[in-house]
């Protein structure tokens, strides 16, 4: 089973294999025009070139009119490449947006419960990097950016237990943090469950599996 479509919010995601590919998506968009009386602008869409043997000219002419880039691509505030899928400048991006938006709780601080700080980091902290942390892999150091970033939103100055306490739940003295260290290895061991024991095909997961075995 091939990934076609993903859609976020108002951005699509399409997954194209050939020239063909992109003939049914022009033809698809023909119908959907004609139906709703929208059109999509091509002209502010992006597309990603992976692989060799992808010419601009040879499209039909509508999907001409597309962004077409070979290096990094910016989606969803991150970025996707064949070559690099994860540079480090997007990451310390992210460390910079995370704090500017935490930045802005500054002034209710003081006001608000351990219990209450707890869920403004559970909720809105961690909902920034959930999907980056699920797809691609953290540049060296990120994890600890993040991680103290949190640390001085609960606590500004001393802190009086260690981090991993926090994370524990409040029945056994923690405040229910997320830790993002595990969060990020659950991510991989849901990947390889889906990898081996997902509707794929029979022959991926053998292939999957001898290749598992060798690392």
């Amino acid at each position: 089973m091939r990934l076609v479509l993903s859609a976020y919010a108002d951005d699509v995601l399409l997954v194209v294999q050939d020239l063909g590919d992109l003939v049914q998506v022009k033809a698809c968009r023909a119908i959907y025009s004609a139906a709703s009386s929208s059109w999509v602008n091509w002209v502010k869409s992006s597309g990603l070139v992976v692989g060799d043997g992808w010419q601009v000219s040879s499209l039909p002419p509508g999907l001409q009119a597309i962004q077409w880039h070979v290096g990094p691509l910016l989606y969803l505030s991150g970025y996707l490449s064949a070559m690099h899928p994860s540079p480090p400048a997007s990451w310390h991006n992210l460390v910079t947006r995370v704090g500017e938006q935490l930045q802005r709780w500054t002034g209710l601080l003081w006001s608000l419960s351990l219990e209450g700080r707890a869920l403004v980091l559970n909720q809105l902290f961690l909902s920034m990097v959930w999907h980056w942390l699920n797809t691609l892999s953290p540049a060296p150091g990120i994890l600890a950016q993040l991680r103290r970033t949190a640390l001085e939103f609960f606590w500004p100055g001393l802190h009086w237990v260690s981090a991993g306490v926090l994370s524990l739940p409040l029945e056994e003295g923690g405040q229910g943090l997320v830790c993002l260290h595990s969060q990020v290895h659950i991510f991989c061991l849901q990947a390889l469950q889906r990898l081996l024991y997902g509707a794929g095909s029979q022959a991926w997961s053998t292939l999957a599996h001898a290749f598992l075995c060798r690392l």
